[in-house]
């Protein structure tokens, strides 16, 4: 019987994500709002302002619903992506490859794709190389790529 596998985001790199993305929200959202609504020639171009809440709007929905903090494989060879807002699954025998999301623009995220569904995860995640080695046993055709 295989066993099961959680592999976790430790260290301070999600904190630190998030603390970046709060502070961006928290400090640049507020001014640029009040510099659109107070107008004036010194004041903030609104494509400008527009294009910030926006970076800040995709910076949350990436750490909030896009990439896992957490990957399960299951003793029935059923894999599960959390994120805070989101869990995708899908069947273990099912993948295709493993690589890094983006072809070098993303380093630190590892895409998992299957026939069906794809799903991103952190790479600084504990247990992570124990977790491809047993989803390289279930499926031994499994390309690896910058793993």
């Amino acid at each position: 019987m295989m066993k099961t596998h959680r592999c976790r985001v430790a260290g301070p790199l999600p904190y630190l994500w998030l603390g970046m993305v709060a502070i961006f929200t928290l400090i640049g959202v507020p001014l640029l709002v009040a510099g659109l609504i107070r107008g004036g020639q010194d004041d903030v171009p609104p494509l400008f302002a527009i294009l910030w809440i926006a970076m800040v709007g995709w910076l949350w929905y990436i750490a909030l619903v896009w990439i896992a903090y957490e990957v399960r494989l299951s003793a029935t060879g059923e894999l599960e992506f959390r994120s805070v807002l989101r869990s995708i699954r899908m069947d273990a025998a099912d993948l295709i490859s493993i690589r890094p999301a983006q072809r070098g623009w993303d380093p630190y995220t590892l895409l998992f794709k299957s026939r069906t569904r794809t799903a991103r995860a952190m790479r600084q995640m504990d247990g992570l190389h124990d977790l491809i080695a047993d989803l390289r046993a279930i499926n031994p055709k499994l390309e690896l790529r910058g793993v």
